[in-house]
């Protein structure tokens, strides 16, 4: 029996080194985001959290909507600023929308006729976990009657520690707009400054249009790789108590 259980001593130990290394290692995955902000995003006066949308364009959000009491001047209108926090909604919910609905539409600056003014807008994506970035996409609508899709093309990438990157243009892809333009931007991380860098968050700013300093989206996904899972909560005031008490028995050892 003793000689049996000898034999699968080295066995055994592979078996568990082998689980180990597949516990920590990394993988190929879609990024998963489990909330966004954003900052100055343009919404019609006067502003209502439960119908969120400018010209004709509708979003929805599970969070908080705070009224800046700043407005943007277009050239589809005029609208009130609010910021987003909080939440999720429309920009992650899954829906590739084919129009208005279910889509939000954005603004870059105030006043693009005259001096433009930009807004100060910034999404901050919030993941379910720290990742590798590969990619990252960007939806309009899936509408070929319509000139607002696709318009995006520039953008500014942040990290968790405060690398950024800027992209533009953007790499087009996807469907035709009404000027056989595609609907969809893209952006690849690789050789760029965040290149292989971990993050549990994407921060976008300094956007560019095509046209009129704005753009629409319906959908925002990544692509990355996973790398490890976030905290869970309580989990660091539990090390830190551990910590503690560790460190007092081991001044009370040393005093004895």
């Amino acid at each position: 029996m003793l000689r049996y259980l000898q034999s699968l001593r080295l066995p055994m130990c592979c078996i568990f080194a082998g689980a180990i290394l597949l516990a920590h290692a990394s993988y190929a995955a879609p990024v998963g985001i489990i909330g966004y902000d954003i900052n100055n995003a343009i919404t019609d006066q006067p502003v209502n959290p439960a119908a969120l949308g400018f010209f004709g364009h509708t979003n929805s959000y599970s969070g908080t909507i705070t009224d800046t009491g700043l407005t943007a001047s277009t050239a589809f209108g005029t609208g009130a600023l609010v910021n987003y926090s909080g939440g999720t909604g429309t920009l992650t919910d899954g829906n590739i929308s084919n129009g208005s609905q279910n889509t939000q539409f954005f603004t870059i600056s105030s006043n693009p006729g005259s001096g433009p003014v930009p807004v100060g807008l910034t999404i901050t994506l919030f993941l379910d976990g720290y990742y590798k970035l590969n990619t990252l996409e960007f939806f309009g609508t899936n509408n070929s009657q319509s000139s607002l899709p696709g318009r995006l093309d520039g953008v500014d990438v942040e990290v968790f520690d405060g690398t950024t990157a800027s992209f533009s243009p953007t790499t087009p892809f996807g469907p035709l707009n009404s000027q056989s333009i595609p609907v969809n931007d893209r952006v690849n991380f690789l050789g760029s400054a965040i290149d292989g860098l971990e993050t549990d968050r994407i921060i976008l700013s300094n956007f560019s249009s095509t046209g009129n300093d704005i753009f629409i989206l319906t959908e925002i996904l990544s692509d990355g790789e996973f790398i490890k899972g976030l905290p869970a909560p309580g989990q660091f005031a539990v090390f830190c108590a551990a910590l503690t008490f560790f460190g007092f028995r081991r001044f009370q050892l040393t005093a004895r």
